[in-house]
């Protein structure tokens, strides 16, 4: 007789825990677009490039770095009559992405309702093909870790700037040797990038319940350490207050502007040019590891004495980054990484023939200092280390639609899967 009230109960406690949506504080960008612009100069850069400068107006979503290649940019209402008829007048060719941005991020919302049922029904009624709440991802956690206790195991292994749990999920198959090779996975650095933390999970469904031969040699040679949301204050601040804040919630006094951009908070390379701005999207931090979640990371990968490889889910691009990105030039086994990047991503092509690019991150995107792919190759000594920007190449941008959330876990999972056979010497049964 007990049973109803306490799940009654339960649900308004998860409910609560999603948060109310202020709607006098709720950032709102109704009136804003979303444009798709190519610099054909080296004028139209320039032009492009100063325009950073005011971030009120103004919000790359991708950086303005190479002629031809197409800059998605935000505009405000406030300016978007003036900016077109500069683009016009500059004849820099242009096309709106997202005509309302405010409508799509309503769509998304409305698509992505809360889940109550899995948590009276198990682990298998949690949908995988929508986002979730942070809330929600932690209970799934909680109910996988139940589900299988021989192959897993769930910590908490920091907290955040406002308090909130970091999660990580270890999957092994403990009746292999001490000190095995180690797998590092972590997504939801950047708030706004929901595919991450999604994909993320389907990695960990995947690593959990597949029988697959070669998923299940991958179980018994390396032990997987998986953190779904490595930035839960920024996470769950998109769900409540802002759908695209990035950085974390770092408050700081000498400042009226908040968060850090924790992908240029790691100790390499750290940190110039506009990432000393703390009004940027991509301040850096006043320090390398100032923040409890980069921190947090360091502290887990210095517990791991046998690391080989290390994978940063991110959007968006469809690139799969190596280093070097705080400078121009190539790591020292580029050549091996090439030759498997190469094998991996064609697989995964064969999946939904989503192609996929690699490289070094400055020359095949930007040059930006402090990201953990560059800490992981020159301070850490991992070889194989990646930062994947997940999709899409910019028609949806971070508000990739529900109905791609399983294609993108399908595909980065088999390029992930065919990395590691190749590290670890397997070969399919």
């Amino acid at each position: 007789m007990l049973k109803f009230p306490i799940i009654f109960l339960y649900f308004l406690t998860s409910a609560d825990a999603i948060g109310t949506i202020d709607e006098e504080k709720t950032v709102s960008y109704k009136g804003h677009q979303v444009y798709g612009i190519i610099p054909r100069t080296t004028a139209h850069l320039q032009y492009l490039m100063a325009l950073e400068n005011d971030n009120e107006n103004f919000k790359f979503w991708s950086e303005p770095h190479e002629i031809s290649k197409t800059v998605v940019m935000q505009v405000s209402p406030e300016k978007l009559m003036s900016f077109r008829t500069q683009l016009t007048e500059k004849q820099i060719p242009f096309g709106v992405k997202i005509n309302d941005l405010q409508k799509k991020i309503d769509i998304e919302r409305n698509e992505n309702y809360p889940q109550m049922l899995f948590r009276v029904m198990g682990s298998e009624a949690f949908d995988l093909g929508q986002y979730h709440t942070l809330d929600e991802i932690y209970t799934y956690l909680a109910l996988l870790n139940e589900q299988y206790p021989s192959i897993s195991n769930l910590s908490t292994i920091g907290t955040s700037n406002d308090g909130r749990e970091i999660k990580l999920l270890r999957i092994s198959n403990n009746t292999q040797k001490e000190n095995k090779p180690s797998i590092v996975i972590d997504a939801g650095i950047h708030a706004r990038e929901w595919i991450s933390p999604a994909t993320a999970i389907y990695i960990i469904k995947e690593l959990l319940t597949s029988n697959d031969s070669s998923t299940v040699q991958l179980r018994n040679t390396f032990d997987w350490y998986v953190i779904p949301v490595l930035n839960p204050d920024g996470y769950a601040y998109t769900w409540t207050m802002d759908r695209l804040w990035r950085k974390n919630r770092r408050k700081d006094k000498s400042t009226i502007c908040v968060g850090v951009d924790l992908n240029r908070n790691f100790d390499i390379g750290f940190s110039t040019g506009p990432q000393r701005n703390p009004c940027s999207d991509t301040f850096a931090g006043p320090t390398a590891f100032s923040e409890p979640e980069t921190s947090t990371l360091q502290t887990l990968v210095k517990t791991l004495s046998n690391l080989k490889m290390a994978f940063s889910l991110h959007s968006y691009s469809q690139t799969w980054v190596t280093s070097y990105v705080y400078k121009f030039g190539y790591p020292a086994n580029y050549e091996d990484l090439a030759l498997i990047l190469e094998k991996a991503l064609d697989k995964a092509k064969l999946v939904n023939q989503t192609t996929y690019e690699f490289g070094p991150g400055a020359l095949l995107m930007y040059p930006a200092t402090g990201t953990s792919v560059d800490w992981y190759t020159d301070t850490v000594g991992v070889k194989y280390a990646f930062i994947v920007e997940l999709r899409d190449n910019g028609d949806h941008g971070f508000l990739l639609p529900k109905s791609q959330i399983l294609p993108t876990g399908e595909e980065t999972w088999t390029a992930i899967n065919e990395i590691a056979m190749h590290v670890g010497s397997l070969k399919p049964h």
